[in-house]
């Protein structure tokens, strides 16, 4: 939320996330102009999940590109061997960030037949590894390990770039 759109909305009074933090929204701003920010972080945690998996589901069928190819009109038709993508089914779901939607995901995980393994600052129960069947593993190792990695962690300044970085295994 950027100063000009304050000054054009004067009878703004308060910023609503439905989402966790505020990396979309200038609180200073807000706050200097005697205006509140609230977040409503549960609203949307299966409905994140879900577009979470669309999304990986998509990349794994490759139909951004197939779409394109349609569209280009350069498209001839149909082969077998066209834009054909990878299975999700059986494969190993990496999730940086086990929170609520980090664990909506691995539920959904468990219909595809996915190994689960994760990654968090703070490790779940023994309960939550054994409902979800999650294995928890280092940055190193699941990044390894996964065919698909999916992150539910806020952005904050130590997250920022979490996946560029190198990964101590110490």
């Amino acid at each position: 939320m950027s100063e000009e759109l304050l000054r054009g909305a004067p009878k703004l009074r308060i910023a609503a996330n439905v989402a966790v933090g505020f990396d979309n929204i200038d609180v200073g701003g807000m706050h200097e102009a005697g205006r509140r920010c609230d977040e409503y972080p549960w609203g949307a945690d299966e409905t994140t999940a879900d577009f979470a998996w669309t999304l990986m589901m998509a990349a794994a069928r490759r139909l951004a590109e197939g779409e394109a190819l349609v569209r280009s009109g350069i498209w001839q038709g149909w082969n077998l061997d066209q834009l054909v993508g990878t299975d999700v089914w059986g494969k190993t779901l990496g999730i940086v960030g086990f929170g609520r939607i980090g664990r909506a995901m691995a539920r959904r995980a468990g219909g595809f037949l996915m190994k689960v393994i994760y990654t968090d600052a703070v490790r779940a129960s023994e309960a939550v590894e054994r409902e979800l069947k999650a294995e928890f593993r280092d940055m190193n190792a699941l990044l390894a390990e996964s065919d698909f990695v999916s992150v539910h962690v806020p952005l904050l300044p130590e997250t920022r770039g979490l996946l560029m970085r190198r990964h101590s295994t110490a």
